[in-house]
Order: structure tokens, then sequence, then C-alpha cells
């Protein structure tokens, strides 16, 4: 695993767009060197509900979708959820609300 030093942490980004999420959700960022990326979904009980992304990736900007659904492609209830995001040592999650 590679560790970023901190002033590029602050190059590091993760946007959850909409926030709100209906259909599904875009997660975006960006890295500014090759890292082991881990991007987990969890519920309001600290719960993980699916692992969207767990590979090394290269610098720049990327992104997954996620479509409010769980490991098994069930779709999950409404309510609050939170994507982590793991890129070395830095580490990020972000506030999502489902609505159905």
């Amino acid at each position: 695993m590679v560790a970023l030093p901190v002033a590029e942490l602050l190059r590091v980004a993760l946007v959850a767009m909409p926030w709100q999420v209906v259909l599904s959700t875009v997660v975006t960022y960006a890295l500014p060197e090759k890292v082991h990326v881990k991007i987990d979904v969890f519920n309001i009980l600290g719960q993980k509900v699916v692992s969207l992304f767990d590979h090394e990736q290269d610098a720049g900007t990327h992104s997954v979708v996620w479509n409010g659904h769980d490991g098994s492609s069930v779709a999950v209830g409404s309510g609050v959820y939170f994507v982590k995001m793991q890129a070395g040592s830095f580490l990020q999650a972000k506030k999502m609300l489902l609505v159905r």
C-alpha cells in the first residue's frame, strides 16, 4: 500500500453526486498517484451494504456508480447511507440520502 504525502492528500477528492440518491449516484474522485483504492457503502448502523471498488488505480480522475442495491443486487430501503473511500492512508466518508 502506498502512503500519500500530506500535501497530496488535499488533492484527493471524494464527491457523491447527487447526495440525494433516487436511482443512482456517481462517486467521483481524483488520485495524485497510483494507489490502491477501496470504496464501500455503509448503512446508518455501520454495516457494509456493498463494495463498489477494491483495486489499484493509476493517477487521474475516476468514478463509480452506486445504483442503490446491496452486494446481492437487492434494492436497499430509503435512508441515510455513507460512501467511504480509502486510497493509501487517505480515508474519507460522505453522507447520502436514498429516497425511494
